[in-house]
């Protein structure tokens, strides 16, 4: 039962029993893959200095879905804590998070190194990883200089 109206530009549009009007096309459904980057881009309009993770690797992959549940994971526990999860499973928990972090960061830092000695930074192309290899290279620099110099004043004292 729907009802035929011309807008304007002369282009059909229609109305089902509901009242809803749709273009001339009548085609025109939600397209949930569109709907869900037009979300992503309206997000990092908003905030435009936050940090994308895109995994472009199996490492990538795989480190992300499980930091995917284990923050979900966090999330619940520390929800039931006091009902169903007790102080000594808590400190358990919260001891194996740091654990997990810290061998994180020694991981990070291992690859940093990694990167700074075998590329140069302008081959970078993932803009965090070549902020951090810059202040890598920054400190390695900064030591190097402040090695020479303690040599350099030894030397003179004698």
């Amino acid at each position: 039962m729907a009802k035929e109206k011309f807008n304007g530009q002369g282009n059909e549009t229609r109305a089902d029993s509901r009242g809803n009007s749709r273009g001339g096309q009548g085609n025109d459904r939600r397209n949930p893959v569109r709907d869900r980057v037009q979300q992503k881009i309206d997000l990092l309009q908003k905030h435009p200095n936050a940090q994308v993770f895109v995994k472009n690797s199996r490492v990538g992959d795989q480190l992300f879905r499980a930091i995917k549940i284990i923050d979900a994971a966090d999330t619940n526990i520390r929800d039931e804590w006091g009902f169903n999860v007790t102080e000594t499973q808590m400190k358990k928990w919260n001891d194996d998070i740091q654990k997990l972090i810290e061998l994180a960061e020694k991981v990070r830092d291992a690859g940093i190194e990694l990167v700074a000695n075998s590329k140069d930074v302008r081959d970078v192309e993932v803009m965090a990883l070549k902020k951090e290899v810059s202040d890598f290279l920054d400190k390695k620099a900064e030591k190097e200089t402040a090695k020479e110099s303690s040599v350099a004043d030894k030397k003179s004292s004698k």
